[in-house]
């Protein structure tokens, strides 16, 4: 017991000690569906990723035997996937960069404007860890072409150490897309830095 402490503890509103545990109890049982799931489509990706190089010289093959006779503007002309975007189709990539705000306890994406006359919108995508995999790669953003360029999360930088990957897609009208350079970020410990009378340091940056 502590003196001058009235037990059992409480948190705001009458927030239970037991109730605590039990919502904690709760999260670490969603943490784990949530880690099964993801190791799931990982897996799915790569047996996705497995057939399309298999069927593509296959597919590519068929269109050049398999000749059909419809009209240039019949819906299964317009609506039949492309197996390659047509040359010049694909934008430029844009410059990304990653700064870590410690005030707000998030990461900071910024990216320089896309210069593609077809910009639909950007798409700001997140890989954990230092070095960025496309397979599992997942949609953080879709932000307007007139839009602030800027965009703020926690996303896998809970703690001090963790770290976060992240790519800007440039994505046009017709659906095609670039993604940019990955950059990554770990999140910095504030009790680790040494005392200064300047202003420390607000960020630590790599690139992948």
């Amino acid at each position: 017991e502590i003196e001058g402490v009235t037990q059992p503890f409480t948190l705001l509103d009458d927030y239970s000690h037991a109730q605590f545990e039990a919502a904690l109890g709760k999260l670490r049982v969603g943490y784990e569906q949530v880690l099964q799931h993801e190791q799931e489509l990982r897996l799915t990706r790569t047996r996705r990723n497995l057939i399309q190089d298999k069927v593509y010289a296959t597919l590519r093959e068929y269109r050049a035997a398999v000749r059909g006779e419809f009209a240039a503007e019949d819906a299964l002309v317009l609506t039949l996937p492309r197996l390659s975007p047509t040359p010049g189709a694909t934008p430029d990539p844009v410059a990304v960069q990653v700064v870590w705000d410690e005030s707000l306890a998030q990461a900071v994406v910024t990216w320089e404007a896309s210069e593609n006359a077809n910009l639909d919108h950007y798409e700001v995508r997140y890989s954990p860890g230092a070095s960025y995999d496309s397979d599992v790669e997942t949609v953080q953003a879709s932000v307007a072409p007139d839009a602030t360029r800027e965009f703020l999360t926690g996303r896998g930088l809970t703690k001090p150490g963790d770290a976060a990957s992240f790519k800007v897609y440039v994505v046009l009208d017709a659906g095609n897309e670039r993604g940019s350079q990955p950059v990554s970020i770990v999140r910095p410990d504030p009790s680790a830095r040494p005392r200064t009378t300047a202003p420390a340091p607000a960020s630590e940056v790599f690139a992948s």
